[in-house]
């Protein structure tokens, strides 16, 4: 019976330390990445920052320069190339498109600071969650030197209260990570960023004086490049059915805005044709109300998540925090087990 028992906790404290592994890689995975692209949009940020400052001093932007921005591996730093190579062959002006590629970048970094800002204690909360009952445990340990009546039923309420407090831990890391996203899913964190650089590809074409239609086309299907995905809710076509109805089902919150920016910049350039006005300033409005919907999402998820984080919190770990006490003191004043008391 006891060869039994040492090897069902082995099996179990196996099981505990195969979980807690993964767990702990996909975190450092996460993290690699997340570092990763904080990096990349600095650099791509720095190097249109230096293209820029060459045209404002009057200088010819050197072909080092160029090639630099070309070799990043990012998308968005292929696409500002793209977009500022086709006005550069057609002789169009470079600054304004430039500085909107720059302000983009700028943006991007401003949501992800916020969102690491106002995500870090719902996070902290996750590491504290998945510590507590290993520090509970060394606790009472210390109370009773003389051991446990049974430490393989000990065992076991410790793996079960330690799996409960893990899976609050990792389900408060997820809330974050949603809140941070503004509500997006993990496969969808980078839409709103892709979107708005599908805009600014559409407004460098139109400055070099692409038609609005075929500037639609050519910037969707760049975009379709990098995003295959977005093949489902925005149509290269401008006269094609616009997706907007798609949008309005499949699409909440900041995914819903994303989803409704390619029919308002569609709009902007139906509108344009049928009042022979400007289309530049339409698209820029509809970019600019986009960016203060997204953070104004991103604000709002943040803001609610001290309060969805009570939820784990309550149902998981304050029943395995309690529960693992009460186990551990049953036993650590000799208490025998017995059913026939039930």
């Amino acid at each position: 019976m006891r060869l039994f028992v040492v090897g069902v906790f082995s099996l179990y404290l196996a099981v505990f330390l195969y979980v807690l592994w993964i767990c702990v890689r996909q975190v450092q995975v996460a993290w690699s990445a997340s570092r990763a692209r904080e990096s990349e949009f600095r650099t791509i940020g720095i190097l249109l920052l230096d293209i820029q400052e060459e045209i404002q001093t009057g200088f010819a932007v050197s072909d080092q320069a160029w090639d630099r921005l070309a070799q990043q591996k990012h998308w968005i730093a292929k696409l500002a190339h793209a977009s500022l190579i086709s006005l550069r062959k057609s002789g169009a002006e470079i600054l304004p498109s430039l500085r909107r590629f720059v302000d983009l970048t700028n943006f991007s970094e401003e949501c992800r600071v916020l969102a690491d800002g106002k995500s870090a204690q719902a996070r902290s909360q996750a590491w504290i969650c998945a510590g507590l009952i290993p520090v509970e445990a060394i606790a009472v340990y210390t109370l009773f030197p003389e051991g446990l009546k049974s430490w393989s039923l000990w065992g076991t309420g410790f793996i079960v209260a330690f799996g409960l407090c893990a899976s609050a831990g990792y389900w408060v890391h997820g809330l974050a990570g949603k809140a941070s996203r503004g509500g997006l899913r993990a496969s969808e964190a980078q839409w709103p960023i892709q979107g708005l650089a599908c805009g600014e590809e559409l407004l460098a074409l139109i400055r070099a004086g692409t038609p609005g239609d075929l500037a639609w086309s050519q910037a969707v299907d760049r975009l379709l490049v990098y995003e295959p995905s977005w093949v489902e809710h925005w149509s290269p076509q401008l006269w094609a059915d616009s997706g907007e109805e798609k949008a309005k089902v499949k699409g909440v919150g900041l995914r819903f805005e994303t989803l409704r920016l390619g029919p308002r910049l569609q709009s902007a350039i139906f509108r344009s044709v049928a009042e022979g006005m400007g289309v530049v300033e339409r698209i820029e409005g509809a970019l600019g109300a986009f960016r203060i919907q997204m953070r104004g999402e991103m604000e709002a998820q943040l803001q609610r998540l001290p309060s969805v984080c009570l939820l784990p919190l309550f149902s998981l770990v304050l029943p395995a925090t309690l529960g693992f006490l009460a186990w551990s003191l049953y036993l650590g004043f000799g208490q025998e087990i017995s059913f026939s008391d039930f």
